[in-house]
């Protein structure tokens, strides 16, 4: 699997990801890794959390083979964007997928059409609001 460095980050990915989205099948993810795909995406949204649980249990012995990437989006399960929602809901998410840390965390769906409020929600207005730098 060919892979490339991601942006200006530094990470080297394969040139063909992993979409956790619908995936229920731990060895799905397995095949994929065992193949050479070594970035894998997932959200706490995607099936009310199942996504990641699948997942984590997948990267038993092979956390270090994989960047990991999962999703912040509070407007999905009703929450304000908070510092302290960001916090715990990253808390849970690495629960769900059995790791100490994820290698990215992405701003899910920014725009009026998914929270009502758009780009604004990520501005620096207060400390109780996620840093965008």
């Amino acid at each position: 699997m060919r892979q490339r460095i991601l942006g200006r980050t530094g990470l080297k990915v394969s040139e063909i990801g992993f979409g956790g989205y619908p995936i229920g099948d731990p060895q799905i993810v397995r095949y994929a890794i065992d193949r050479g795909v070594n970035y894998i995406d997932t959200a706490h949204c995607y099936r009310g959390g199942k996504s990641e649980e699948v997942i984590g249990e997948a990267l038993a012995g092979r956390r270090d083979r994989v960047v990991l990437t999962t999703k912040w989006c509070p407007h999905h399960v009703g929450k304000p964007a908070t510092k302290q929602v960001f916090l715990d809901m990253l808390d849970a998410s690495l629960k769900r997928l059995r790791t100490d840390h994820v290698d990215i965390v992405l701003n899910h769906e920014v725009g009026r059409n998914s929270d009502g409020v758009g780009v604004n929600r990520i501005a620096k207005k207060d400390k109780q609001t996620i840093p965008v730098s």
